[in-house]
């Protein structure tokens, strides 16, 4: 039985344009999924330390959904970002009625929800939350781009999400893919859902 997970020994599975073409496995599933331009492809890459996705300046570029084996011990899904004004209404709409039929029929074991710290939650960021708690599923929000913030506004946004969500300390990290801080806190925090230790690669 495994102890460890190494993040770095991460395998890129497949891409696909309907989340019901994601195949199975018997592996835990994680998911990633936040709004367009919050960092998605930047943090998978740090995360793995590998460069998996693309990672481009222009909100909404990554419409397919992508899948990894992270060191056969967890499955990663990664959702393409929601929100993005230039997506047609009825590809919206498609994609977010496949994107909740995909959630509620995997239920991800533990799904890292991303945040921008430089702004507040969105209208489509609180009905993420609030469909992800009525739902009774896991979730650790994660504030990214930290890096862009004073640690003064840094914390009051911190504080202003705990006290929204009642979360403990401990449920709500702040990570910057540029700087690389919070990651090996993300990484420690992923592995102990699953009674792991995050081996130390870097």
């Amino acid at each position: 039985m495994k102890t460890h997970v190494n993040f770095r020994n991460t395998q890129f599975i497949g891409s696909f344009a309907d989340p019901n073409q994601v195949p199975t496995d018997d592996k835990p599933l994680i998911m990633i999924a936040g709004k367009s331009n919050v960092g998605k492809s930047s943090l998978l890459n740090v995360l793995t330390g590998q460069k998996h996705a693309r990672v481009s300046q222009t909100p909404g570029k990554t419409r397919l959904v992508l899948l990894f084996n992270v060191d056969d011990c967890f499955t990663l899904v990664d959702l393409p970002g929601y929100g993005y004004a230039r997506a047609g209404k009825k590809e919206q709409q498609v994609f977010s009625s496949r994107t909740e039929a995909f959630v509620m029929s995997r239920r991800p074991d533990l799904t890292l929800f991303l945040l921008d710290s430089r702004h507040e939650p969105t209208a489509l960021d609180l009905h993420m939350l609030s469909y992800l708690t009525e739902a009774g599923l896991l979730f650790l929000p994660i504030l990214t781009k930290a890096d862009k913030s004073s640690r003064q506004a840094m914390q009051q946004q911190l504080n202003r999400l705990r006290e929204m969500y009642r979360l403990q300390d401990s449920r709500l990290l702040a990570v910057s893919a540029e700087k690389r801080t919070g990651i090996r806190e993300l990484r420690d925090a992923i592995a102990a859902h699953f009674d792991l230790q995050a081996a130390v690669t870097d």
